[in-house]
């Protein structure tokens, strides 16, 4: 995405709804010297931060694209076609070589059992099939991702930024060694999904289904969590600041896990087993152990 033009187009808006930099900012709660750095192209707003902008201005997303009105500068009318016949899809072959599927929206497509991404960011997904896919060392940034399939497709080693992921199926899915920062993580089927050495930071975990999921050495870290219980072996983890909201863990198996923060009072613990460090980690949290018992 070009920040320059899509400066311009945030200008070009404010403009002509008859307002200063300054009530601009204010509508959005930011600062006038953001609302400045991005009509300067020197810095852009996220992907939820471009939405409320375009709600603002009474435009869809499709109002930030260049002169041919697709999204984001590519690939819009045609895209999923123009996309299998690039890659050989249309004859059920794998791409060949890595591609680019960001700046994009796909909808309705299936892209199951596809190799070799390239990137993927500044990109719509919405009802698409990934089940299977190899989506390896991906920079995803910018997304929104909803209501897709993702069954058992392998994102081993890729990071998240700054994206939208709701309700998607990710069931047996492999986040081994991901990042996860400052995403939206919503209504998402989790079950059976490796998180090992995952790293969430600044996330909000909402509502996500997380049994048997795998949670070893894997990181939250000033993370939101909300309505969701954890279970199952929890091992070398830890909890960093994070807040919690009818959340916890139940019926959940604790060892060498971390925990800090000023809410583990609204943290939830129901029939935890838990080794002596995790105790004492809870027990200096101030949070409530009536219902955990200690282990060797």
């Amino acid at each position: 995405m070009n920040e320059i033009f899509i400066g311009n187009k945030i200008a070009m808006g404010r403009k002509e709804m008859g307002l200063s930099q300054a009530q601009f900012a204010n509508m959005l709660s930011v600062s006038q010297q953001a609302v400045a750095k991005w009509e300067l192209g020197e810095s852009m707003p996220d992907v939820v931060m471009l939405m409320k902008i375009a709600e603002i201005l009474g435009k869809d997303l499709n109002y930030f694209s260049n002169d041919n009105g697709s999204m984001f500068g590519k690939r819009e009318d045609g895209a999923n076609k123009e996309y299998e016949k690039e890659t050989g899809r249309a004859n059920n072959q794998g791409p060949s070589v890595p591609r680019d599927m960001g700046f994009a929206q796909w909808k309705d497509a299936d892209f199951s059992g596809i190799k070799n991404i390239k990137g993927m960011s500044f990109t719509n997904v919405d009802k698409c099939k990934f089940a299977d896919a190899d989506l390896r060392d991906v920079s995803y940034k910018f997304n929104t991702i909803k209501n897709s399939d993702f069954k058992e497709a392998d994102f081993k080693n890729s990071s998240f930024a700054a994206t939208n992921i709701w309700s998607n199926d990710f069931e047996k899915a492999n986040f081994y060694d991901c990042s996860f920062n400052t995403s939206n993580l919503y209504n998402n089927n989790f079950t059976g999904t490796n998180f090992k050495k995952a790293v969430f930071k600044v996330c909000i975990f909402d509502e996500n289904k997380m049994s048997g999921a795998v949670l070893s050495e894997t990181e939250f870290n000033k993370c939101i969590i909300k309505k969701l219980n954890f279970s199952g072996t929890i091992t070398n983890c830890s909890f960093m600041d994070c807040s919690y909201n009818n959340s916890g863990f139940k019926d959940a198996i604790m060892r060498n896990v971390f925990f800090k923060g000023r809410n583990l009072h609204k943290l939830i613990l129901d029939n935890c087993q838990v080794d002596k460090l995790t105790y004492e980690f809870l027990r200096n949290a101030k949070a409530n152990l009536t219902n955990v018992t200690v282990i060797d």
